[in-house]
């Protein structure tokens, strides 16, 4: 029981940091197939062949969507803290702006999406220095509550998404996260989590018993998966993850 309760003040530890993070700016970026809306996954020549679910980024086995690009990439930013953070809008000493490289050619900006209501925002005119080796385009917001960002979705037809991303940093956070992104649906992230909740605390007993009736093979078995359960438990709380609704 004390390995239970020990995981159980782990836990309630965990939480309460996360409670009290200040505000903080979150980025991702994802690039999936125009098509398919599968996931890229970058493989290097001459592999042909990617892992389910994901894709291979070679364009002689993609076909064009119906709007002519083979490729989306999602970019997200978002408060990934508790508070508010200011945005250019507000204050100048912010920035956010979306970066693409010349390598990846003509491109689109396909759509913008923001999960608050209340934020302001816009996307302002490229800049396109003829010495730069990349455009940049600002992101225009005021005022970014916790768990509130902007997704914005960027169509070309380069191979992969490689180079395009957002660069932001403010007063409040000069140095911005990376957060995780899931490939799968929201559905099924929270059903995976919410069985990794379930099942910690009782593989957790479960080894304890094993351990005092010296039952060593499956206390090692019911170990291992404790531990590995922690593990998911932790990264899934310790990373910045993506709002739900910015998926």
């Amino acid at each position: 029981m004390t390995v239970a309760f020990s995981l159980i003040t782990f836990y309630l530890k965990l939480k309460d940091r996360r409670a009290n993070a200040p505000a903080k700016l979150a980025i991702s970026e994802t690039s999936w197939d125009a098509d398919s809306r599968f996931p890229i996954y970058p493989l290097p020549n001459p592999l042909k062949v990617a892992p389910f679910p994901f894709i291979a980024s070679d364009l002689t086995t993609r076909t064009k969507s119906k709007n002519g690009w083979f490729t989306v990439t999602e970019l997200r930013i978002w408060n990934a803290g508790k508070g508010i953070i200011f945005g250019p809008l507000v204050k100048r000493t912010t920035v956010a702006q979306v970066c693409i490289p010349r390598t990846v050619g003509e491109y689109k900006v396909w759509r913008t999406f923001s999960n608050d209501p209340e934020l302001r925002f816009n996307l302002g005119r490229p800049t396109r220095n003829v010495s730069a080796t990349e455009d940049r385009i600002p992101i225009w917001f005021d005022f970014m509550h916790a768990g509130k960002g902007i997704l914005i979705s960027i169509c070309h037809n380069s191979a992969v998404g490689e180079g395009i991303r957002i660069k932001a940093f403010s007063e409040q956070t000069p140095v911005s996260a990376y957060g995780t992104h899931h490939v799968f649906r929201v559905s099924v992230v929270k059903f995976m989590n919410k069985l990794t909740d379930f099942l910690l605390i009782p593989f957790a007993v479960f080894a304890t018993v094993m351990f005092y009736t010296g039952n060593t093979w499956l206390f090692l078995v019911s170990a291992i998966c404790t531990w590995m359960l922690i593990v998911a438990a932790y990264l899934r709380r310790t990373f910045t993850v993506t709002p739900d609704d910015l998926i």
